[in-house]
């Protein structure tokens, strides 16, 4: 199963690929960018250093917050 993992709650959230308990590639939010502008970006390196593509992904998981972001 592959998974998309993003955390948004805080200023040092992340962007994660899985298959079933193995971590295939992270990104981390290691910049001064808000995540308006940071996130899209960072799951499609994500997903490309995986060499998975949305349609390859069968679950999504996001932080539930708090945040600014997710709130």
């Amino acid at each position: 199963m592959n998974l998309l993992a993003l955390d948004t709650c805080d200023a040092r959230g992340s962007v994660s690929v899985l298959r079933d308990d193995h971590i295939l590639h992270t990104v981390d939010h290691d910049t001064p960018d808000d995540y308006s502008i940071w996130l899209l970006p960072a799951i499609d390196r994500a997903l490309q250093a995986s060499g998975l593509g949305f349609a390859d992904i069968d679950v999504y998981v996001a932080a539930s917050g708090p945040g600014s972001f997710t709130g």
